[in-house]
């Protein structure tokens, strides 16, 4: 990135740029595309400053409070919406310039019979969403599919600028060797997901299947629902059920949130990822499968497909048995599975935040 820069310009520029966003969390998408973009605006001479309602307490002194942002410091402001919070109220008063990336609202239906908080919070969204409109310079999309959304509400100006992925970032990690221990043992075929337990994820469809691949196809199988399951207790009680049901107990794993380390360890040693999500608003985890050269069959929802860029088997029907047989064709069919990969390595160089840092430039520069 550095042999890019205009020398000239960085030394003067002496801009200074916020970041806010309603809630930042490592291992969350939102936050670590707002660690890319501080990265790439410091490293171009920005000056720049996070604020957020809610943040770990190790983060105090680096991430501001919204209640106490003097505006007259900055030049710019970058929000950042996914969800509902009290921070739009103080960025609809800025009277700097203000850009909206929008990252996508999981549509509130999903979340009515688990957890009342964040349907509310789901709700509330789509309404600061659309009362952003008239207060923000351009409305900047992570994905085609996110930005049609933004069209239906009203936003004329948009842009896409889809999430950064950092490779680098992932080099640094050592996988975990008691995890990686786990899953190579007596050579079993290790099917991946990597998300939160949300309803719209449909873990259930993917223990269906799971249960007609391992019964039909191979007995030797895993499948392993890595994410959070925080404040989901509910909607974890059915997926718990449904494996016990179908006696999945010792094939079906769910080791909720884990480490760096453990994370990298089931992206390397699993054999197939599989994600029958029904919205998403840009499928991060597509680009980490290409970066750990892991094929991928996903359901063709959302942003998926433009995402994953070719190398994913897309489907459009989530019918257990065709799901079951997908999977047994991923991992039996090697010449699938090479060209998958391949197209795998040269997706994600796509997302790269050398490749899209220019494109932030180039909005930011038309604003301050």
């Amino acid at each position: 990135m550095m042999n890019q820069i205009n020398m000239l310009s960085l030394l003067k520029n002496h801009k200074k740029i916020l970041q806010i966003l309603p809630s930042f969390a490592e291992h969350d998408a939102v936050s670590n595309q707002v660690v890319s973009m501080n990265k790439v605006l410091e490293a171009n001479g920005y000056k720049t400053k996070i604020y957020s309602n809610h943040f770990p307490k190790k983060y105090k002194g680096v991430i501001g409070e919204p209640k106490f942002l003097k505006e007259r410091q900055f030049d710019l402001a970058i929000y950042h919406h996914s969800i509902g919070d009290p921070v739009v109220d103080i960025v609809k008063h800025l009277s700097i310039p203000v850009l909206l990336y929008y990252h996508n609202i999981t549509p509130p239906d999903y979340y009515a019979v688990y957890n009342q908080r964040i349907y509310e919070l789901l709700n509330q969204g789509l309404k600061q969403l659309d009362d952003l409109t008239g207060h923000v310079e351009v409305a900047i999309a992570a994905s085609e599919f996110n930005s049609q959304q933004l069209s239906e509400f009203g936003f004329d100006n948009t842009k896409v600028l889809p999430i950064f992925f950092e490779p680098k970032r992932l080099n640094k990690i050592t996988a975990d060797h008691k995890t990686a221990s786990f899953l190579d043992n007596n050579n079993v075929t290790n099917i991946l997901f990597v998300g939160r337990f949300s309803p719209n994820k449909v873990h259930k469809d993917m223990i269906k299947a799971f249960y007609l691949y391992r019964k039909y196809y191979n007995s030797m199988a895993r499948l392993n629902l890595v994410g959070s399951y925080v404040e989901m207790n509910s909607y974890l009680a059915e997926i718990t059920e449904l494996i016990e049901a179908l006696e999945l107990e010792s094939s079906v794993h769910v080791p909720g949130l884990v480490t760096d380390e453990e994370w990298k360890a089931y992206y390397e040693n699993s054999d197939v990822f599989l994600s029958l999500s029904e919205h998403e608003g840009f499928f991060v985890p597509a680009l980490e499968a290409n970066y750990f050269e892991l094929p991928i069959i996903a359901y063709d929802a959302g942003a998926v497909a433009s995402t994953a860029g070719g190398s994913a088997v897309l489907l459009d029907n989530k019918e257990p048995a065709i799901v079951a047989e997908t999977i047994h064709k991923m991992v039996s069919d090697q010449k699938l599975r090479s060209d998958l990969i391949e197209k795998g390595r040269n997706n994600y160089v796509r997302f790269d935040a050398d490749h899209l840092g220019p494109k932030l430039l180039e909005i930011v520069k038309q604003y301050v």
